[in-house]
């Protein structure tokens, strides 16, 4: 078992400020599995070998939604610290929807694991 339960450990990559996809006519994306012509997915282009980034387009992807989060419970989670309300930038853009780190993860699992490893 890999998993660890290490702090900010489930924000996706689309979710960091140094994080892009490049596509294979030049554009810059922030995440791979949306449609390549998605508005909301492409944040800058290559020109002349430089990166020319839209920086409000690239937070918008690293800025958590605290209202959704809020409404969601996620600051009386125990867990939230791993994802922060982060683990899937592009499903809170496109559907308003955070997912949820514990749904996704045995942490239960992965600490009894880590308690028998470390006798």
């Amino acid at each position: 078992m890999e998993q660890k339960l290490d702090l900010f450990q489930n924000i996706c990559y689309a979710g960091k400020l140094n994080s892009f996809i490049i596509s294979t006519n030049g554009i810059i994306q922030k995440c791979s599995l949306t449609e390549s012509d998605n508005e909301d997915n492409n944040i800058g282009t290559i020109n002349n070998g430089k990166f020319e980034i839209d920086e409000i387009k690239n937070l918008i992807y690293c800025t958590p939604d605290y209202e959704g989060m809020y409404k969601n419970g996620c600051f009386d989670c125990k867990y939230m610290p791993l994802c922060c309300g982060m683990s899937c930038p592009n499903a809170n853009i496109k559907t308003g929807e955070i997912r949820c780190t514990k749904k996704m993860i045995n942490f239960e699992e992965i600490i009894i694991h880590e308690y028998e490893m470390s006798k």
